[in-house]
C-alpha cells in the first residue's frame, strides 16, 4: 500500500495512522504532521554531500537539515535518542574536508537543544576508494553521533566479549588532584562479559555483507543490518517506536520490526519506498533481542 493521506497539509495525524508505515515524500513535510513526543528512537543518515549525491529528488529539492533537525527534536519523547550517522566529504581532491559533521553537531546542540551524548565510530571492513593520492590513510570509518532529548531514558548495554586479565584481580590507576597515581583493584569473574566500546566494527559492502537480502543492494548506500539492529537494541525497548526519516532501503524499519519495535520510515524516492515495503513484509519478528 502506498502510504499517502488525502488530508489538509497542516493536519496533525494520530500516531496510529503513522506507525508501521513507510511514508513517501519529503521528510520535513511528514515530520510537521507528527504529534509531539511520540518517538523513542530516531536513526538517520543524511546524504554525504558529493559522496552520496545519488537521488534526483534530493538534487532537485535539497535536504533541509536546518528545518528538519528541530522537527526531529519536537517529535522525540523526553529522554529519546537520535542516532545521526554521518561522514565527511572532500571539498577539493587533495585539499581539506568539509567539516560538515562538526557543524551539524553544533547546530543540533546550540540551536536545537539536543544533548551531545556520545561520539561513536563505525569501522567498516575495508576502504572503497584508495586515499593515497589525496595523501590520507584508508577511509574506513563513519561517525555515529548520539544525541538525546534531555536525560537519556533507555540504555541496554551490549556485552559481547569475555573480559581478559592476567590474574584474579583487575587493576587500574587514577590520577589524583595532587598529580599522584592511585591504584585500584577489584575482583573479576572469569565468565564476565565486557561492555562493548564505542567503536563498532561491521562487514559492509558487497552482496550479502551489509545485508543478506540481495534486494537491499539496489540502493547505493545501505546500512549494515547489524549496525541498525545494535542501535535499536541499545537505545530502545520492545514496543517502542523507531523512526528513520531518511529511510532509504528500509533497513532500520526492517530491523525495528524484527526486534519487536514499531517503526515509521520516511523516504522521498518512490522506488525505494516501494522496495522497503516489500523488504519489511518479508521480515519475520523474533521472540527476543538476543535472537539473530
Amino acid at each position: 500500500m502506498k502510504d499517502t493521506f488525502n488530508t489538509d497539509e497542516q493536519e496533525v495525524l494520530p500516531v496510529e495512522l503513522l506507525e508501521n508505515r513507510i511514508l513517501e515524500g519529503d521528510c520535513l513535510y511528514w515530520l510537521k504532521r507528527f504529534p509531539p513526543n511520540i518517538i523513542d528512537l530516531a536513526i538517520a543518515s543524511p546524504p554525504y554531500g558529493l559522496l552520496r549525491d545519488y537521488l534526483s529528488e534530493y538534487q532537485n529539492n535539497g535536504f533541509n537539515f536546518e528545518g528538519t533537525a528541530p522537527e526531529v527534536f519536537r517529535v522525540l519523547k523526553p529522554g529519546g535518542v537520535l542516532v545521526w550517522i554521518v561522514n565527511d566529504s572532500v571539498l577539493v581532491p587533495g585539499m581539506g574536508k568539509s567539516a560538515r559533521p562538526e557543524r551539524e553537531i553544533l547546530y543540533f546542540v546550540e540551536d536545537v537543544g539536543f544533548n551531545y551524548h556520545d561520539r561513536m565510530i563505525c569501522e567498516k571492513n575495508g576502504s572503497s576508494f584508495p586515499s593515497i593520492k589525496h595523501k590520507r590513510f584508508g577511509q574506513v570509518s563513519e561517525l555515529m553521533i548520539i544525541f538525546t532529548k534531555g536525560k537519556i531514558k533507555c540504555f541496554n548495554p551490549i556485552k559481547d566479549h569475555t573480559i581478559k586479565y592476567r590474574d584474579s584481580y583487575g587493576r587500574s590507576t587514577k590520577r589524583q588532584r595532587d598529580n599522584t597515581l592511585k591504584e585500584y583493584k577489584w575482583k573479576i569473574s572469569t565468565n564476565e562479559m565486557g561492555l562493548r566500546t564505542n567503536i563498532w566494527r561491521y562487514e559492509t559492502g558487497g552482496l550479502g555483507k551489509s545485508s543478506k537480502d540481495l534486494s537491499a543492494h539496489d540502493h547505493p548506500a545501505i546500512f549494515a543490518e547489524k549496525m541498525a539492529a545494535d542501535h535499536i537494541k541499545a537505545w530502545s525497548n520492545r514496543g517502542d517506536i523507531v523512526l528513520d526519516f531518511l529511510s532509504g532501503s528500509g533497513t532500520t524499519c526492517c530491523q525495528a520490526k524484527k526486534y519487536g519495535r514499531r517503526y515509521i520510515g520516511i523516504e522521498i524516492s518512490t522506488k525505494y519506498a516501494a522496495d522497503s515495503r516489500k523488504r519489511i513484509d518479508g521480515t519475520a519478528i523474533v521472540e527476543n533481542d538476543d535472537d539473530e
